[in-house]
């Protein structure tokens, strides 16, 4: 039997090698294609939690409501301990998230701090652009690169931060600026202003505290998402990337169904369970 197919396919050679070569560019065409989706899933869930916010972010329930923050609903940074702790944890830190203004004494413009500590931040976001704070110089700040553009800061100006307390009162101190930011988000370097968490707790009268505390996590987000909120209690809000995320989120389904209306037969390259 085997013989005889084997003479078929000589005798008819030119349209078995057709055949050949239609089943290897539908192979090349599958592999490509999943290779494809993998791709860009994986990039975009990198750039959530391995440049942005982290696997999963922890704020005060009530923090945040209909897009306006309450700054006196903050965290205790005397948490990290206990969340580094908790099971299927790799890495804790905490941040301080708030707007404020930023002035050179000719010409100001209103920006969005984000002020964290650099070596915890490291482990937990290792692709951040904006971890290149000199450790000492707790006053240090970086900025946007249009930011900077537009008040015309060169590294080493001295610049006043200015921001309302929870209390309600206002409050500004110096910074010096260490260097320039090219976010991946454009609007964002228009905006945003980089410090130390240190210089944000003194800045508004918060020492101790912080706006959230990000995690990194060695297993699936969900699971360790709930061992945190039973840690916390209800009134913490635990969220893990892709619900501090939709649109990533969307993105990754839209993909994830594609790969399982084209390649059918393979394995959807899902990433929920990045950690």
């Amino acid at each position: 039997m085997f013989a005889i197919a084997l003479r078929q396919v000589f005798r008819h050679w030119r349209t078995s090698l057709g055949a050949a070569i239609g089943a290897a560019v539908g192979v090349m065409a599958v592999v490509f294609m999943n290779a494809v989706l993998t791709g860009l899933t994986r990039a975009v869930i990198s750039n959530v939690i391995d440049m942005n916010t982290g696997a999963i972010v922890i704020q005060r329930e009530g923090f945040r409501v209909d897009g306006i923050e309450d700054l006196s609903r903050v965290v205790d940074v005397a948490l990290l301990p206990q969340l580094q702790a908790l099971e299927g944890v790799r890495a804790a830190t905490a941040r301080m998230v708030f707007d404020g203004v930023l002035s050179d004494g000719q010409a100001s413009a209103p920006v969005r701090v984000v002020a964290i500590m650099p070596e915890s931040e490291l482990e937990v976001c290792p692709r951040r652009v904006d971890l290149e704070l000199d450790r000492p110089v707790t006053s240090g700040a970086l900025l946007g690169r249009e930011l900077a553009a537009l008040l015309r800061v060169q590294p080493g100006a001295t610049l006043s931060l200015f921001a309302v307390q929870p209390s309600g009162r206002h409050n500004a101190l110096d910074v010096v600026s260490q260097g320039r930011i090219d976010s991946p988000i454009p609007f964002m370097n228009k905006r945003l202003v980089t410090v130390n968490l240190s210089l944000a707790q003194e800045l508004l009268r918060t020492p101790g505290k912080a706006t959230e505390i990000a995690l990194a996590v060695t297993e699936s987000p969900d699971s360790v998402a709930e061992r945190a909120q039973a840690l916390l209690g209800p009134e913490f809000r635990v969220e893990t990337w892709r619900q501090r995320e939709p649109r990533s989120e969307r993105f990754v389904g839209t993909t994830e169904l594609l790969a399982r209306v084209l390649l059918p037969r393979s394995r959807s390259p899902s990433i929920h369970n990045r950690s």
